[in-house]
């Protein structure tokens, strides 16, 4: 049989790194090193989780790109000369890739109520004192956001706008509107039809306000880089009589 000897070949880069770019998301990089297969346990065991990225260029002089971090290292199992490959994850020169936003339109639903103050309908019967009740199903603008960061994220996210401005009151929101709690006229035992005044005056009581419905930090590098989402609703929210 014949033997092979390969000497004490320490572990040196093959080739220039191999970069894999992603504009809403995180870049990856590899770096291949081949040595004896004596020495690869001792060239994995160096490396250390999350370090930073270090290469030869082409120039020949040496590159450390901090905005990368180590995630992972595999061997292609050679018994003679393994190769081993360093793969990086990150933002590449610490550079974060632009935000992403999507709009869209949700079915929301509020409620609010309200007493009619006397003399609101000048009609006879009127609901004067009555707590009148109005369901507004409605559809509300939606901005849902992703981003990477490379500072450690806030209590509160970095988007929290919603990017469609239309009025949740508006018109052309409405999907359904429903009115209760009319009085009953003592005369016909029937309910009391809500003037048109009674119901704006009750409908005038809903509010519309921006609100933050989640934000999610994820840690895509654990200490280095973070993946953030964050959902961002315009609603119509109601008071109680």
């Amino acid at each position: 049989m014949a033997i092979t000897y390969i000497g004490t070949s320490t572990y040196h880069q093959i080739e220039p790194p191999v970069w894999s770019k992603d504009f809403y998301g995180l870049d990856e990089c590899s770096v291949a090193y081949y040595g004896a297969a004596d020495l690869e346990k001792a060239f994995i065991t160096a490396q250390t989780a999350y370090q930073a990225l270090t290469y030869d260029n082409q120039a020949g002089s040496t590159t450390t790109d901090t905005g990368m971090r180590l995630m992972k290292i595999s061997s292609d199992g050679n018994k003679l000369l393994p190769t081993v490959t360093l793969q990086y994850k990150g933002c590449r020169s610490g550079t974060a890739p632009h935000y992403e936003a999507t709009d869209d339109l949700t079915t929301q639903t509020a409620t609010t109520s309200a007493v009619i103050p006397s003399g609101t309908s000048p009609a006879s019967p009127n609901n004067d004192g009555a707590v009148i009740t109005c369901v507004y199903e409605y559809y509300a603008a939606r901005t849902t956001y992703k981003w990477i960061t490379l500072s450690t994220p806030g209590s509160s996210p970095t988007y929290s706008t919603v990017r469609n401005s239309l009025d949740p009151l508006d018109s052309s929101r409405l999907k359904s509107m429903i009115y209760s709690g009319n009085k009953v006229d003592p005369d016909t035992n029937l309910p009391i039809p809500l003037a048109l005044a009674e119901m704006i005056y009750v409908f005038n009581t809903f509010t519309r306000n921006v609100f933050v419905s989640s934000y999610e930090v994820h840690d895509a590098v654990p200490g280095y880089v973070w993946e953030c989402s964050s959902t961002v609703d315009y609603l119509v929210k109601g008071t109680s009589a």
